[in-house]
């Protein structure tokens, strides 16, 4: 069955957006999307989709958005004095070289901007965690409404079936006859000389 469910929430300090999509498949083929900070959560939620849904085609993505600062990076302050005093020492004069020069150099190096949240808090993973349960939970109502609307259109079809056979079988006798007519015009068509055991021919028939 295929499956949809959404969810938003905030604070003062956050939003997370969570989505999955569910699409019918014999196996769990699972695909994750998320901010960088929700990236080592992929096995967890892996595990608790595959418990939840079972199988499909899912594909589940949440978005951490940081509220408190969440366009300016942090300047790792130690990482560039590192990176400045190791420079410094390639020279063999004594001279220091100029800082503000090096500056934009530096910047462009390796972990020197940083955001301020690294990881999820405990906390905030409980929260985070009954949120997707949740979003489970209507992909799982989406599944089960798909389900028993399929049940009965496919249920409305085998009742007219029934109907239009009970229209037909009047009509069944009178079928069987006409074939056999035309396979006897065909094997005389084939050959007069023909001959065929007329047991035989009414055992294929059946």
């Amino acid at each position: 069955m295929t499956g949809y469910g959404k969810m938003a929430f905030e604070d003062e300090k956050k939003r997370i957006m969570i989505e999955i999509r569910c699409l019918n498949s014999k196996q769990l083929d699972f695909n994750y999307k998320s901010s960088g900070i929700l990236k080592d959560k992929e096995a967890v939620l892996r595990a608790l989709v595959n418990n939840q849904l079972k199988r499909g085609k899912v594909e589940m993505s949440i978005f951490y958005y940081n509220l408190e600062d969440p366009a300016v990076p942090l300047i790792n302050k130690e990482v560039v004095r590192k990176y400045y005093e190791q420079i410094a020492n390639l020279q063999d004069s004594n001279v220091q070289p100029d800082f503000l020069e090096l500056l934009p150099v530096i910047l462009r190096l390796p972990d020197v901007l940083k955001t301020d949240k690294q990881k999820i808090e405990k906390e905030e993973w409980v929260i985070i965690n009954e949120q997707v349960l949740r979003v489970i939970n209507d992909v799982n109502a989406f599944r089960t409404q798909e389900g028993n609307s399929l049940e009965n259109d496919i249920g409305k079809r085998v009742i007219l079936i029934r109907e239009l056979l009970k229209k037909i079988s009047p009509f069944e006798k009178e079928r069987l006859e006409k074939i056999k007519i035309r396979i006897k015009e065909r094997l005389n068509e084939l050959s007069n000389s023909v001959d065929y055991d007329k047991n035989r021919f009414e055992q294929e028939l059946i």
